[in-house]
């Protein structure tokens, strides 16, 4: 089962609309509206984490 939490991070699941990342940097808007910023320890089990859970990611290229 996949945790609605991750550990030094203080927003849950439900609070999450959509990301983007760029190095260890991931910027993330909420469902209320606010942007905010998060500096991943461990950027590869944070973004699965989020792609895990259906949270989408507006920075990856479409062709």
């Amino acid at each position: 089962m996949i945790a609605s939490t991750y550990p030094g991070f203080d927003e849950s699941l439900a609070s999450i609309k959509k990301f983007k990342s760029s190095g260890d940097l991931f910027s993330i808007m909420l469902t209320d509206g606010r942007i905010i910023h998060h500096t991943a320890k461990d950027v590869v089990s944070f973004k699965k984490w989020l792609l895990d859970n259906g949270i989408e990611d507006i920075g990856k290229t479409v062709v």
